[in-house]
């Protein structure tokens, strides 16, 4: 298991790829678990769980900020959901919660705003958290959805729609995660 070739040299995971991670300007993910070190599954079916240390694979990775906005951060109910704040918060990990932003300044000054979506679009939810991320001075706006059917190689017409609503609407970049399997690019 992850838990038995990891142990607690959190430097693993990312090992081969930390150079790039710990040198760029801004490393943004999806943090689609639950990172508690107890609790009961709040449904059945596929449920992830790691230790609340595993946040320090994150600062050991170099990342700097992450999604909380997916199926998965609530498979533990409210107390893995605390929990894996916790754990981030710990580390310093900045997070964006579901249909929620943030403004993480950089350690070059540059202020990217982050809009994080988990599969239904509100547009007003959006343009409000684009004014406000405008005025605590985002130099860049980013919409993440967390979407799409799973195993698709091309972005449905939903997603294409609501990407372009976002660029429409604030947005410099939208990023999108949840197929398990790589999408395309579009330049719009």
């Amino acid at each position: 298991s992850f838990v038995n070739i990891v142990g607690d040299d959190y430097g693993y995971p990312f090992r081969n790829v930390e150079n790039y991670f710990l040198n760029d300007e801004f490393t943004f993910l999806d943090l689609e678990c639950v990172l508690a070190d107890s609790g009961n599954p709040a449904k059945s079916g596929h449920v992830f769980r790691g230790p609340s240390a595993y946040a320090k694979i994150l600062t050991a990775g170099g990342v700097d900020a992450v999604s909380l906005a997916n199926d998965h951060t609530n498979d533990f109910g409210e107390e893995g959901y605390d929990s894996t704040k916790s754990a981030l918060e710990t580390e310093n990990i900045a997070y964006s919660e579901k249909d929620s932003y943030l403004v993480y300044t950089t350690k070059n000054g540059l202020k990217i705003g982050i809009f994080t979506v988990s599969v239904k679009y509100d547009r007003w939810a959006f343009q409000q958290a684009v004014n406000k991320m405008n005025k605590e001075g985002a130099d860049l706006i980013i919409c993440y959805f967390h979407w799409g059917e799973e195993t698709s190689y091309a972005a449905n017409i939903r997603q294409i729609n609501n990407a372009h609503t976002a660029i429409d609407n604030g947005a410099d970049i939208v990023i999108g995660t949840n197929p398990q399997v790589l999408q395309g690019i579009e330049y719009y």
